[in-house]
């Protein structure tokens, strides 16, 4: 619901939200069919320029050309909208953890395997979604 706001506030309403059978697949097709995984992190703080944002190993093939992140800070009850990549850009640079695997000092892979990168390689989300429209 938070990026189909971000759409409309954003005067795009050249988009299709996914609702029926979504799991695995595009959550949006914006533009001229440019598909959309949206991953959202829940956190306790506000992000950080130093954060990283991960997808599980089973999402980071599904057939979609782009990721958008958001994460939400939900002791504030606060969506952050952090940007997009190319699924193929996000996993050029993203590290490999397994189950079990530190990816920091506090953040244990637990339960599944992930993909993880540093939100640097994001597009702003004003200049993404004019990149996708563009395309």
């Amino acid at each position: 619901m938070a990026f189909k706001s971000f759409l409309h506030h954003r005067d795009c309403r050249d988009y299709q939200w996914i609702q029926d059978d979504a799991a695995g697949k595009a959550d949006f097709i914006v533009g001229r069919d440019v598909s959309v995984g949206i991953k959202t992190v829940k956190r306790k703080v506000a992000p950080r320029p130093d954060y990283t944002m991960q997808i599980t190993a089973q999402h980071a093939h599904e057939p979609v050309q782009q990721f958008f992140f958001l994460t939400y800070e939900f002791q504030r009850r606060v969506m952050w909208f952090l940007g997009g990549i190319s699924r193929d850009m996000f996993l050029q640079h993203a590290q490999f953890y397994q189950d079990g695997d530190w990816v920091h000092d506090n953040y244990q892979v637990r339960g599944h395997d992930i993909y993880n990168t540093d939100m640097g390689h994001f597009t702003p989300p004003d200049v993404w979604l004019g990149q996708v429209l563009a395309i």
